[in-house]
């Protein structure tokens, strides 16, 4: 993008084709009432409300086919590749549908509270929705200001035992 151009009308741009590309998934327009955007400067959708088909090629596993809507609609939610961002956190199946909920990482460390969840039909033939909350950027890792060693040292005087044996990873 050209560094001159207005950084909301490049968010405008972003929102307004993913959401002419999820609309022609849906086979239905989408309306204010199908979703809700967070309020940052870089907004993301925390919650999506509208059923897109899952292609039916797709094998039979929620999480093939919640990752498959993440990586099409990547753009909505302001994803760069899903597969590296995201992380399967856990499953919920009940009678009527099916939840696969991801946790953002970055390097393979965890972002706290960053979540996102696909909702599925029980079936997994669509999309019903999405919703959570996750930052679109993320900065990168502060090297840590203290060394492992001095770390188990603090550890072993706060805890009054000077020569306490390390058990595990640091």
């Amino acid at each position: 993008p050209d560094e001159c151009e207005d950084p909301q009308a490049l968010v405008h741009a972003r929102i307004s084709q993913a959401l002419q590309d999820l609309e022609a998934a849906a086979g239905v327009a989408v309306t204010p009432r199908d979703i809700d955007f967070s309020s940052d400067a870089r907004p993301i959708p925390t919650y999506v409300g509208v059923r897109v088909p899952v292609p039916a090629h797709l094998p039979q596993d929620p999480v093939v086919r919640a990752l498959d809507f993440l990586i099409r609609h990547r753009m909505l939610y302001d994803l760069q590749d899903p597969r590296t961002e995201l992380y399967l956190k856990r499953i919920f199946t009940d009678e009527v549908d099916v939840n696969v909920h991801f946790g953002q990482q970055k390097d393979g460390i965890p972002v706290h509270a960053a979540e996102l969840a696909v909702h599925l039909t029980d079936d997994l033939s669509e999309v019903f929705g999405t919703g959570g909350y996750y930052l679109p950027e993320l900065p990168d890792s502060i090297p840590p200001r203290v060394t492992v060693p001095d770390a188990e040292a603090i550890a072993r005087a706060h805890l009054g035992y000077k020569n306490a044996l390390v058990l595990g990873e640091s």
